[in-house]
């Protein structure tokens, strides 16, 4: 049963996909956050529960208008931040952003420049809310390269040579809407 309507509703009328959004419960720790489920990919924590140290900013100054994923407190240290479109895509657009060719943005490990979701630039600053870790990324969250984005997935740490990277997959309400 769905318990989160409005987070369903929002997903299938902004991208006008066929996806169906489930809130799953985790019976075994009853602290933690509720669950979006963007079928057909791993649930993310709904956009009303994301933690207070992570904030998104779909135009931040510091970064040049674009959008910026901030960090703070726990997640000051993790080792990368991207945003990830309703395909999964983290890599986007396929080619042409920044001059990169499509076999360059294509390859085994494309630098970061090659994408609007990954991170272009990444500094530390001193906020109200302590040290802040700003994360900017390619595009302002209202321009067209953003607009089917709908998650922030943090990879808490490297694990060399494996496909079990510690995530943390984070729901947005909207590219275009700041978060925390």
């Amino acid at each position: 049963m769905f318990e989160n309507n409005f987070c369903r509703s929002f997903v299938v009328q902004a991208f006008a996909l066929m996806f169906s959004v489930l809130i799953t419960s985790n019976a075994h720790a009853q602290d933690d956050p509720p669950l979006c489920q963007l079928r057909p990919f791993k649930p993310c924590t709904c956009w009303n529960a994301v933690p207070k140290e992570v904030s998104y900013r779909a135009a931040f100054a510091g970064c040049g208008g674009n959008a910026a994923v901030l960090l703070r407190g726990k997640y000051l240290s993790i080792f990368s931040v991207v945003v990830r479109d309703f395909l999964n895509r983290d890599r986007w657009p396929v080619s042409g952003f920044n001059g990169c060719s499509k076999r360059t943005a294509g390859g085994a490990n494309p630098p970061n420049k090659c994408s609007a979701y990954k991170s272009q630039k990444t500094y530390f600053t001193e906020t109200e809310q302590g040290i802040t870790r700003v994360e900017c990324l390619g595009a302002p969250g209202t321009s067209p390269l953003m607009r089917k984005v709908v998650r922030m997935t943090a990879k808490l740490k490297d694990v060399p040579r494996s496909s079990r990277d510690p995530l943390r997959r984070w729901c947005l309400l909207s590219p275009a809407l700041d978060l925390n």
